[in-house]
């Protein structure tokens, strides 16, 4: 990837599609002041904070000594991305399922998972059957929240020689309830998380016919390791590693975050429990530029993990025989629940 080595060249980038005014000069450039190209990828990168990102557009107007510039996050430049299924639990929630949908473009692109509905029904015995539900009835939840649905970014700004950065973030009483919800799908501690309910599928698994075995368990596998790469980095850090072929020591967006590292500070450093990470959680948040990054990648970090869930979700629903699915006249398909 390409790495700006003047502050004028990174001129404004925004995590969200946002434009900028850069004043680098008062006349034209002749090869003093780096301008960005309609195309180029470059690194926003400041105090071990990492933004990659696409230009866009470049308007120079040198009668005013500026210089428009619109930025696109990389990670948002591979959409549309045609989904192999339609986006799960889009149903429950309050966008019209969106942000969900949006995501779930992204982790099309980046795992290719296997339709969830249709996976196979599994012998479960009782205690099974209520983890599993738990999981659903939490996703189905979750999939509501104003997190999951409410447009939240970075902008990131040149206030004369400083960088500026803010944030639009969830109020704090509503990024604790979130962070409640959550850890009942996340932490290997709860008896309904992912990690257990996962445990509970393969036993169930060797209760198949022998024939049938061997690739339910590598559809719960591909799912696993999803999740697995989600925990170690964020989706946005994935999707802009894959789109620009940038290497693991390239610094794209958020580079550096692992996911489950820090939704544990600000979950036991103060959000759910004042813990043992509470004083991490200082470091993180001592002035407005990184409190607003690392809020903004713990966000993004829950989201992206729960996007994924709710489609595990729906894996659940199809091993408890709960799934349907119409097959309409135009090979268009309809996937329903039947509430238990």
């Amino acid at each position: 990837m390409d790495e700006p080595n003047r502050k004028q060249r990174r001129a404004m980038a925004a995590a969200e599609r946002r434009g900028t005014r850069s004043k680098p000069s008062q006349t034209p450039p002749q090869g003093k002041v780096a301008i960005p190209r309609r195309g180029d990828i470059m690194t926003f990168e400041w105090e071990g904070m990492a933004l990659g990102l696409r230009c866009t557009d470049v308007a120079p107007d040198w009668s005013e000594g500026v210089v428009d510039v619109q930025f696109t996050p990389l990670e948002d430049t591979i959409h549309p991305v045609p989904l192999a299924f339609p986006a799960p639990l889009t149903e429950f929630a309050t966008d019209g399922g969106r942000a969900i949908s949006h995501h779930w473009e992204k982790l099309t692109y980046m795992f290719a998972l296997l339709d969830p509905a249709d996976f196979p029904v599994l012998p479960l015995v009782a205690e099974d059957r209520e983890s599993m539900e738990y999981f659903i009835r939490t996703c189905r939840e979750l999939a509501g929240y104003s997190v999951i649905n409410d447009d939240h970014g970075l902008l990131v700004s040149l206030d004369g020689a400083d960088w500026k950065v803010e944030a639009q973030l969830p109020t704090k009483e509503t990024f604790a309830g979130t962070a409640v919800a959550f850890r009942q799908l996340h932490s290997g501690q709860e008896e309904a998380s992912f990690d257990k309910v996962k445990g509970r599928l393969f036993q169930a698994i060797k209760r198949l016919p022998e024939e049938s075995q061997a690739a339910a368990h590598e559809v719960v596998t591909q799912w696993a390791r999803a999740r697995a790469e989600l925990m170690n980095q964020t989706l946005s850090t994935l999707v802009s590693r894959k789109v620009s072929n940038a290497s693991q020591d390239n610094p794209v967006s958020f580079h550096g975050v692992r996911p489950d590292e820090l939704i544990a500070t600000y979950n036991y450093g103060g959000t759910i429990h004042f813990g043992k990470q509470r004083q991490a959680l200082v470091d993180l948040t001592k002035d407005p530029t990184l409190s607003a990054y690392y809020s903004y990648a713990c966000i993004a970090s829950i989201a992206g993990l729960s996007y994924l869930y709710f489609g595990f979700a729906t894996l659940l629903e199809a091993a408890l025989g709960m799934q349907i699915r119409t097959q309409l006249t135009d090979g268009r398909s309809i996937t329903g629940t039947l509430d238990r």
